[in-house]
């Protein structure tokens, strides 16, 4: 790309850029960047419902670059891609697909682990996830310019491919249920924050330079657990991808740091149990691994900034932070 790639949380596509859009930088912006943006945005834009037009109104209003997998046909490539593609004709692309659907029975399982979904258990949320994701699977399908005996074949791959993971899950989800079931609060994260992560206060007054390493450090001091364990293996680095079995690249390391970290309770996002606000922690782990391919990223909430800084310092990437100030105009801050 022929310029810097400044991504944008939700947070960001309302009020601030129609700030930038009214402000005299506006002209200065629109020639020198490209706004990143990924499927996981326009995701975010369509659960704000009324809000949908304004903001991808917002964002026609600048040069966009569109980054995603780098997918070939069901395979998952190396890398990730960057196109061109206008995100009002990318969320149409995604609507005709029914990917913008209401993604909750795909989030579900994770969303236990929060506190949520009190009423189901571990299995049954597996089962209407891989339900979900056969419904997915098959739109992608159709979608594709094939003959109806390749179809038919790659329908029956499908099914095959879903039947061993539901036979292949079964035993994880049962066992999740009875381990988590035995501490009896229904909020498995309260009760791992409480065993592993015996002072909150002491990690959240962790500042300045190698964050991951120091709340690492405190760790291996206060818990037999991690006393042992690497920083890579506290985090989760040294493991590979599940589905292509390669090695974690680095937007899955900085979901990995991310996710950890608010485990860990540095900065933590609040009240998961909702569904609002897991469903927005959960899409802020996608803009994160996605922020970090670019120059900059820029977000409003200071906790998600926090642990951005952290994560990508610990990466050694050269990706800047930013919020922004709207008191006296549109300021970019640090």
């Amino acid at each position: 790309m022929d310029r810097p790639i400044i991504y944008l949380d939700q947070n960001i596509l309302g009020e601030p850029l129609e700030a930038l859009i009214a402000s005299n930088q506006y002209a200065y912006w629109k020639d020198t960047f490209y706004i990143g943006y990924s499927d996981e945005t326009l995701v975010e834009i369509a659960r704000a419902e009324m809000g949908a037009d304004r903001f991808l109104s917002n964002l026609e209003k600048l040069q966009t670059v569109h980054i995603h997998p780098n997918m070939e046909g069901f395979e998952i490539k190396e890398g990730y891609l960057l196109k061109l593609t206008p995100p009002r004709l990318r969320f149409r692309e995604l609507s005709l697909t029914g990917r913008l659907m209401d993604e909750t029975t795909v989030l579900n399982v994770a969303h236990k682990l929060y506190g949520g979904q009190p009423d189901k258990t571990y299995p049954e949320l597996l089962g209407e996830q891989i339900d979900a994701m056969g419904i997915n699977w098959n739109m992608d399908l159709e979608a594709l310019d094939l003959s109806a005996a390749q179809q038919s074949a790659f329908g029956d791959l499908l099914r095959e491919i879903l039947r061993l993971i539901r036979s292949g899950t079964a035993e994880a989800a049962q066992s999740m249920q009875e381990q988590t079931s035995a501490y009896g609060s229904g909020n498995p994260l309260a009760d791992f924050r409480k065993e592993v992560v015996p002072n909150l206060e002491a990690i959240n007054d962790i500042e300045g330079d190698n964050i991951v390493r120091r709340i690492a450090e405190e760790l291996q001091k206060s818990n037999a657990f991690y006393s042992k364990k690497g920083v890579e293996e506290i985090f989760n680095l040294n493991g590979k991808n599940s589905v292509t079995g390669r090695p974690l690249d680095i937007v899955e390391k900085a979901r990995n740091i991310m996710l950890m970290l608010n485990w860990f309770g540095y900065k933590a996002d609040k009240r998961l149990k909702r569904e609002d606000k897991f469903k927005s922690s959960s899409s802020d782990l996608v803009h994160a691994g996605y922020g970090s391919l670019c120059h900059a990223i820029v977000t409003r909430d200071k906790g998600f900034k926090a642990r951005l800084q952290a994560t990508y310092q610990f990466l050694e990437l050269r990706t800047s932070v930013l919020s922004v100030d709207l008191e006296n105009g549109l300021k970019f801050v640090d």
